[in-house]
């Protein structure tokens, strides 16, 4: 039986695999906490987490957190927007 990671790594060299990326224009340790949550949750998995910063500021502007899955048997690839 195959782990996961190895199923996702699997997908991936077969191009069956969905992205998603989650903005965050208030990074907060709550708010990344919340999107983490409902995103596992709803079967995505964590990939990685990329900040955008202010000049001279130790606060990041902005969060992207992008998450993967296999793409399901059927769907469609599609660039329409999530909420």
């Amino acid at each position: 039986m195959q782990t996961p990671t190895e199923q996702l790594v699997r997908v991936w060299h077969d191009g069956a695999i969905e992205w998603r990326v989650v903005e965050l224009t208030i990074v907060t340790d709550q708010e990344i906490q919340e999107v983490l949550n409902r995103e596992t949750q709803a079967g995505w998995r964590f990939e990685s987490i990329h900040f955008s910063m202010w000049e001279g500021s130790k606060r990041p502007a902005m969060a992207f957190l992008m998450f993967v899955r296999p793409r399901r048997e059927g769907t469609p690839v599609t660039n329409e927007r999530q909420s």
